[in-house]
């Protein structure tokens, strides 16, 4: 028979191992790539797992953007049924009262031009009518939204493998949290 002590120590075993596997996945991303194994393991906290079969959505074109997503595996199509109110973006898209307040407080001005300068490129890309990527391991998805203070999610996302897998993290988390201080400090 396995007494407490022994089951307690084989537990963290395992646990430990799954953290590390997770902190290895983040690691493998050049978004946390450049961040320490201690810095990424306190991120992780943050996110969750979520598992997708073939045709399910992540989320509709209209649908209130509550999360972001990072795929672990699987793949994912993205299309958008009507023209995004934001196609043509520009650096007054992102001017200071339409990034959330959170990102204000915790990012200095030099991480915002760079977020700004990221998702003008690709919310002009997104702006297009019908289908408009593929994410597979390792992309970011619903941060454009996030990030440019979008209530609603101006693409759908639907799984288009057998099964998939994504960590998600809240918005509100990843504003009202340091992460994405921590993750834009080591990159610019």
């Amino acid at each position: 028979m396995l007494g407490k002590s022994d089951y307690q120590q084989i537990y963290g075993i395992i646990e430990k191992n799954k953290l590390n596997k997770k902190i290895d996945f983040f690691k493998s991303l050049p978004l946390f790539s450049s961040l320490t194994r201690d810095a990424v393991g306190k991120i992780t906290y943050f996110f969750t797992v979520k598992n997708l079969i073939r045709n399910e959505y992540l989320f509709k074109q209209g649908d209130t953007c509550s999360h972001c997503y990072i795929v672990i595996n699987g793949e994912f199509d993205a299309y958008q049924s009507q023209p995004s109110k934001m196609g043509g973006a520009t650096t007054d898209t992102f001017n200071s009262k339409s990034i959330r307040s959170p990102i204000d407080r915790i990012l200095n001005d030099r991480v915002k031009q760079a977020v700004r300068d990221k998702y003008i490129e690709e919310i002009n890309f997104i702006s297009s009518k019908g289908n408009i990527a593929k994410f597979g391991p390792g992309s970011v998805i619903g941060d454009i939204d996030a990030v440019s203070d979008q209530e609603k999610f101006t693409i759908s996302v639907k799984c288009i493998t057998q099964s998939a897998e994504v960590y998600q993290i809240k918005v509100e988390d990843l504003f009202m949290s340091e992460l994405l201080y921590s993750i834009h400090r080591y990159q610019i």
